[in-house]
């Protein structure tokens, strides 16, 4: 996706926006709310651990903390963010629980209104956007992390 197919769409009936992170993960284009991101980290490696699910990858220490690295492309797209290629972690926030994402690559900012209903209600996504060609998936940040927190509380 190139940089045309982020900008800026139009306000949406009560001129309200509201600001993205969009990222790549499995091939797939998503969009998380910014107030749900804490910081995107460029991760050397991370310890890993027994996996308790597929899509766990380890723990990841950053600022003397333990973040549960979740792979965004095999969770979200069923095709994994390649270990050891070029990728990025975006730090969820969340009071409870350390999560980042491990992302093929960040592509930017984006303001947008309400997104549409997905398509056939996919997993972890709360509604979609057509943007220059491509499907913008609205990542759903609490369903996702519901799921994290059950597979490591049961």
């Amino acid at each position: 996706m190139d940089e045309a197919a982020i900008e800026s769409g139009a306000p949406n009936a009560a001129g309200d926006q509201a600001a993205r992170i969009i990222f790549m993960a499995g091939g797939a284009v998503f969009a998380v709310d910014l107030p749900r991101v804490d910081e995107i980290i460029e991760p050397e490696r991370w310890a890993g651990i027994p996996r308790p699910a597929p899509w766990i990858e380890g723990l990841l220490y950053h600022h003397g903390e333990a973040l549960v690295i979740v792979n965004a492309g095999a969770v979200l797209e069923g095709t994994p963010t390649a270990r050891g290629a070029p990728s990025v972690v975006i730090r969820l926030n969340d009071p409870s629980l350390r999560v980042g994402l491990l992302v093929d690559r960040v592509v930017g900012t984006w303001r947008k209104g309400p997104a549409e209903s997905p398509p056939g209600g996919a997993p972890f996504v709360s509604g979609v956007w057509e943007r220059g060609g491509r499907v913008v998936n609205h990542l759903d940040a609490d369903a996702l992390l519901d799921r994290v927190s059950k597979v490591f509380r049961g």
